[in-house]
């Protein structure tokens, strides 16, 4: 299973810290470095390739609610 290593970022855009964490792949990585958002950027690399790179408001969750009468899927 990769390694990847999540850089947490300050306003200045500097490393603050980072956690290394594994999983299946970058998708998977990606749903991992969103949850870790705390009001700053993070950068999600895979050993020396940058995957991508999250701002704040990457975090926002907007809930989609069914419209009346559609059956859950």
């Amino acid at each position: 299973m990769p390694c990847y290593r999540l850089y947490h970022l300050g306003h200045a855009g500097g490393i603050e810290r980072f956690d290394d964490f594994l999983a299946p792949h970058d998708e998977a990585a990606k749903v991992f470095s969103l949850s870790k958002l705390a009001g700053h950027g993070v950068e999600l690399w895979q050993q020396s390739r940058m995957v991508t790179r999250f701002h704040p408001q990457a975090a926002e969750v907007r809930v989609l609610r069914e419209a009346p009468g559609e059956a859950a899927r």
